[in-house]
Formats: C-alpha cells, sequence, structure tokens
C-alpha cells in the first residue's frame, strides 16, 4: 500500500475541481492513469482497493444490496472519504440522484451537513448536480441551507440559482424562512443576499445565466436588485449589478425583470460602464 500525505489544505478552484495534490490537473490525471483510487483516513490519503473502493463503486452502480450489507458488516463507512473529492457515501449517493441509497444512508445515521474537499454538504451537491429529488429529501431532515464551501463561499443558494430551477429554489427559500436558526441570526432576506467570495448574489448569478423567472422569484422574496460585486473573478470586475450581468450576457428577460423592479441603469462598474445598455441595446 503506498501512503501518500498531505500537510496542508489546498485552495481548490471549486468549479472546477483541481487535483489535491499540485494546483494542475496533470497530477490528478497521473494517479488516475496509473490506477491509484485515493482515500481520506485521519487527515491523510492512502491508495486503496478495499471496502470503501467498493462500497463507493456500489453506490455509483446503485447496488443496494450490497451498500446495506457492506455497512451493516463495517458501520465505520459510513463515515469514510473517498476519491480526490473526499466524497462520503452520502455525498456519491447524492450525486447520482439515488433517493433510495440516500434514505438508507439517512437512517443509518449519516451525517446530513457532512462537507467535502471543497467544503460542499450534500445539500449543495444536490444543487449543483441538479438531484432535485434528493434536495427535498435533504431539507426534510434538515439539512442546514446557510453553509458555505471552502473557496468560492458559495451556498446552496446560488448553486441553485446557476441552473435556474426554480421550484427546487422556492424550496430553499422556503426551508430558510422557516430556519429557527436563520430567524435568531441571519434572517431569510439576508440569506437570500448573502455573497460568494466575489460579492456575488444568487441573483448575480441567475441573470448571469438568463434564469429570468428565478430572477424574479428572488426578487419577491427581498434580493437586493442593485447589489454589488467587489472581487474580480475573471468574469465580472467589482462594482457589477445583477444588471450588469444580465446586459453582458443579453440576458432580454432578465433586463427587463431587473428594470420593472427599479434596477438603476445608470450605476458604473469598474469600467466606467452604465450596465452596458448604452452599447447594447435591448432586443424586442
Amino acid at each position: 500500500m503506498l501512503a501518500l500525505f498531505c500537510d496542508s489544505p489546498i485552495n481548490c478552484n471549486l468549479e472546477e475541481e483541481q487535483a489535491i495534490f499540485g494546483s494542475s490537473r496533470e497530477s490528478r490525471r497521473f494517479f488516475s492513469v496509473n490506477g491509484f483510487d485515493l482515500v481520506h483516513c485521519m487527515g491523510q490519503f492512502f491508495s486503496c482497493g478495499g471496502a470503501e473502493k467498493d462500497l463507493h463503486a456500489a453506490i455509483n452502480e446503485g447496488n443496494i444490496e450490497y451498500v446495506g450489507q457492506a455497512l451493516a458488516d463495517h458501520p465505520e463507512l459510513l463515515y469514510s472519504k473517498y476519491s480526490y473529492k473526499l466524497y462520503t457515501p452520502l455525498h456519491a449517493a447524492t450525486a447520482c440522484g439515488n433517493l433510495e441509497l440516500l434514505i438508507i444512508l439517512l437512517k443509518r445515521g449519516a451525517d446530513i451537513n457532512v462537507r467535502d474537499r471543497f467544503g460542499r454538504t450534500p445539500l449543495m451537491i444536490s444543487c449543483r448536480k441538479a438531484r432535485w429529488n434528493c434536495l427535498q429529501q435533504l431539507l426534510d431532515n434538515g439539512a442546514e441551507v446557510l453553509i458555505f464551501s471552502s473557496y468560492c463561499k458559495l451556498t446552496c443558494l446560488h448553486y441553485a440559482a446557476k441552473i435556474g430551477h426554480v421550484d427546487s429554489i422556492q424550496k430553499i427559500v422556503t426551508a430558510a424562512e422557516t430556519s429557527d436558526h436563520l430567524e435568531h441570526s441571519w434572517g431569510a432576506k439576508q440569506f437570500v443576499n448573502v455573497r460568494d467570495r466575489y460579492g456575488a448574489s444568487a441573483l448575480h448569478l441567475a441573470a448571469r445565466k438568463g434564469h429570468y423567472a428565478v430572477v424574479r422569484l428572488l426578487l419577491e422574496h427581498g434580493a437586493l436588485v442593485s447589489a454589488t460585486t467587489y472581487i474580480n473573478n475573471n468574469e465580472s470586475g467589482p462594482g457589477s449589478t445583477p444588471l450588469h450581468f444580465a446586459a453582458r450576457s443579453e440576458s432580454v428577460g432578465c433586463v427587463k425583470e431587473l428594470l420593472a423592479w427599479g434596477a438603476d441603469r445608470n450605476l458604473l462598474d469598474y469600467k466606467g460602464s452604465a450596465s452596458i445598455l448604452k452599447t447594447w441595446h435591448t432586443k424586442d
């Protein structure tokens, strides 16, 4: 067995999921091509072909009988973290959209708010991969909506806004509005307006992707129509409002929706552009 040690956490690009060994994709490709499977144990990484690998393979295949027997024989596998993503079985079941397995794991006591390598919970994974059947089950079992990923500081609402599934975003917002934790701390409206690492809210991300129905829903629940970003993320610079995002993406529906809610078309971004509406004409 080959032991591989990682002394400190590595800032991984959340969206592209760079390799944990170094910052390049070549590292991950090396281990994949050479047949190494990485398992996390006690803060270290080991190549392993044992029970963890078989369990996660069974989850990916939807082999419910094998998963049940493996967990009965080795209950500790419920908390194991496998592969460079450090997925737990609950992460893996969610990523596959296997609701039956997810329910089994929750009944066995899986930590519903457990984090993967990038600080993502199973609820975030359900939003990122559009596993909406799993999202409802996770929310029903008390999954926390106000958790930030470790690198980009995204919440489940940010991920869902990118995808643009209106019903699921409504469920997340409803969960925030009925959360005792949020009621006594942040508050639901502040949750809707929470920013990522670059200062972008869920409204910014929905506007960028052209999800005008999501834009409307977020605004109805208190999203700030002219909130501005504050760090350059290589896609937009500081001072950008959701209207800037929508105009750059030429999303007519989002532009009209934002203007209807009072977005200021004269606000300047870091380039001195007023929502790009002077150079981009709204198409009828």
